[in-house]
């Protein structure tokens, strides 16, 4: 997927509120987990 990274963040559980408003707004949401953190970033497409 090719776009533009808005922000990262470090999510804990239960942040299921960003991949909500994330997919409202159009953006597509990309997670990556590092041992026990969860970064989520959001793309805008281009």
């Amino acid at each position: 997927t090719q776009g533009r990274l808005v922000y990262q963040e470090v999510a804990s559980p239960g942040h299921e509120a960003i991949k909500v408003e994330g997919l409202a707004r159009g953006l597509y949401i990309v997670k990556g987990r590092v041992g026990n953190e969860v970064y989520v970033g959001k793309f805008v497409k281009e």
